[in-house]
């Protein structure tokens, strides 16, 4: 698999003006598969805001917990926060967890959440995310990997607070740990339900947290990229 794409990689570079990545951070992997670089070949340009609120208040955010994604195992692996939610739904009765998107993996899903008797779980389909992140409070990524989700730049945005792995080189860029969102070492489910936990519990973090995402997702406004 290397050696295919160390072939394909040095092609692209070799007849290539430029070279765009997503963040700079990925210099050093594709540097993996092309040698030499020069340096002005390689450009980074993250993905920008598409989705903006239509106001910022934050008083409003329900104690909802988001997932939003393609349902499918391979990559993105939406049966983790399934895993997650079962180790809190009873200790947080008054929150819920809605998952927006559609997949292959569906079936597999309503499934699990059936043989796990699990309530305040809510699956919406494929709908535009914009009124939900309104009203979460939290969102929760479980991919295996990404390139530079905007899913987390939405979130921001609306002041719902990110959960993901430290899976791929990007997160580093979008979120800053226990400021703007939590970063998980991969794949640790303990950690990421503990900590959730705690931030659940602590609507006064919840609050700051938000405003800290608000501000710093005008990193990403798309004018700026």
């Amino acid at each position: 698999i290397f050696n295919y794409y160390k072939k394909f990689y040095n092609k692209l570079y070799n007849e290539s003006d430029k070279i765009v990545l997503l963040s700079e951070r990925y210099y050093s992997v594709f540097s993996k598969f092309v040698e030499p670089i020069t340096d002005d070949k390689l450009v980074a340009i993250p993905n920008p805001n598409t989705l903006y609120p239509d106001d910022k208040d934050l008083i409003n955010k329900e104690k909802i917990i988001l997932y939003v994604g393609r349902l499918d195992y391979a990559h993105k692996r939406p049966d983790r926060i399934i895993t997650i939610w079962n180790s809190l739904e009873k200790e947080f009765p008054e929150w819920s967890l809605k998952i927006v998107g559609d997949g292959p993996y569906l079936s597999h899903l309503r499934k699990k959440v059936n043989a796990l008797h699990l309530k305040n779980v809510e699956f919406l389909g494929f709908v535009n995310p914009l009124e939900f992140y309104s009203q979460a409070s939290i969102l929760c990524m479980t991919s295996n990997i990404e390139g530079w989700p905007l899913v987390l730049n939405e979130a921001l945005c609306f002041g719902t607070i990110p959960f993901a792995f430290t899976s791929f080189e990007s997160i580093y860029d979008i979120l800053d740990d226990g400021k703007t969102g939590y970063l998980i070492k991969p794949y640790d489910l303990k950690t990421y339900t503990n900590q959730l936990r705690l931030l659940m519990s602590d609507e006064n973090k919840l609050y700051s947290m938000a405003q800290n995402a608000i501000t710093s997702s005008n990193r990403f406004d798309k004018k700026k990229i």
